[in-house]
């Protein structure tokens, strides 16, 4: 596994570029963000990135979880302001592979015709790899002031410290990383 810190990505839409690697882990810490790879998908992404004018640098990779901090599971993918140095917020990404991706969307759940419209739209995207169904489970670790903000994306783990994250699913058209990285 490689870590690679980004350079400022500004509001340009890294969510395609990122899906190149199919699993990876982004994370956030004293306004750094830093994309863990396995090694193979290195090159692929780097290219990717610097093609939307993200300069990657190698950097340590060891995410350890911080000492007196709340740990926390994701229930949304809002962006949370972090307040301290040693907060950390969590991406674990998985690219849902295109049989599967396509199989949800073209089930027939109602028979709405707008509803078949923006499905084929978007099966139509991943087909054409211009999208991607992105299977994210977020976690975090951080204080009393940052949980209070993030209401609406974070759940603190008081009880069950084993607690895992559920997957969200968002696809890449929408932004929901570049968001989350511009936090």
């Amino acid at each position: 596994m490689t870590t690679l810190q980004l350079g400022s990505a500004g509001q340009l839409d890294l969510d395609l570029a990122c899906a190149v690697a199919g699993a990876f882990r982004l994370w956030r810490r004293a306004g750094a963000v830093c994309l863990t790879v396995d090694d193979r998908h290195v090159p692929s992404v780097r290219r990717a990135l610097a093609l939307r004018g993200v300069g990657t640098t190698p950097c340590d990779g060891n995410l350890t979880e911080p000492t007196g901090l709340v740990a926390a599971i994701g229930i949304g993918l809002a962006p949370a302001r972090l307040n301290g140095p040693d907060e950390i917020d969590v991406l674990d990404v998985r690219v849902v592979p295109l049989s599967d991706a396509t199989a949800r969307l073209t089930r027939r759940f109602m028979r709405v015709s707008r509803l078949g419209g923006r499905r084929r739209i978007r099966c139509r995207g991943l087909l054409r790899e211009s999208d991607a169904l992105l299977e994210i489970r977020r976690s975090a670790w951080c204080g009393g002031s940052t949980l209070g903000g993030a209401r609406r994306a974070l759940r603190p783990v008081l009880f069950d410290r084993t607690a895992t994250p559920s997957p969200l699913q968002a696809y890449a058209a929408d932004g929901v990383i570049t968001r989350w990285i511009n936090g």
